[in-house]
């Protein structure tokens, strides 16, 4: 009998659009009509709006926003809710004039191991912030001593030697 291949795959990143919901009030409507129209909403109709709640049309049903839940707009203009927790966990914020071309970066974190011995990770974030999280989150890390941004100096992005950006 065949097994089937295992993957270990990682999520692509795909720049979306969000807003947070901080509940049903003249000027939270206001803000929602505006992120609607910034981001091209095709339907206003997958909105439902009462006086206690707001929830989303999705495909996969309806779906009530919570208070501080994040509205995402994905690539095919397509709408959905996300906790906050689970935002904060899942989204990187990319701030600046430019966030809609980022690129991510390469960053160079020193850390303590849990071994308490020095360690070194490679990381590939679009901010500093985003950089800072994953090294905090390594399951080798016991403290975090410090982290740079860092061009490699070869072509293919393998390389043990490291200029750090000022």
């Amino acid at each position: 009998m065949k097994t089937a291949q295992i993957l270990e795959v990682i999520k692509k990143p795909l720049p979306a659009r969000a807003f947070q919901w901080k509940g049903v009030s003249a000027e939270n409507k206001k803000e929602l009509l505006h992120f609607l129209e910034e981001t091209g909403c095709p339907d206003i109709d997958i909105f439902s709006l009462t006086e206690k709640e707001l929830s989303i049309h999705t495909l996969e049903g309806k779906m009530q926003v919570q208070n501080g839940a994040y509205i995402i707009c994905g690539n095919a203009n397509e709408y959905w809710a996300v906790r906050e927790d689970i935002f904060l966990n899942t989204y990187t914020v990319i701030d600046g004039p430019n966030s809609a071309t980022a690129v991510m970066k390469k960053y160079l974190a020193i850390t303590n191991t849990i071994d308490d011995e020095e360690g070194w990770l490679l990381i590939d974030a679009f901010s500093l912030e985003e950089a800072r999280h994953i090294a905090k989150a390594d399951s080798k890390t016991e403290d975090l001593l410090a982290i740079n941004e860092v061009s490699v100096n070869d072509e293919s992005g393998v390389s043990h030697s490291f200029v750090i950006n000022e």
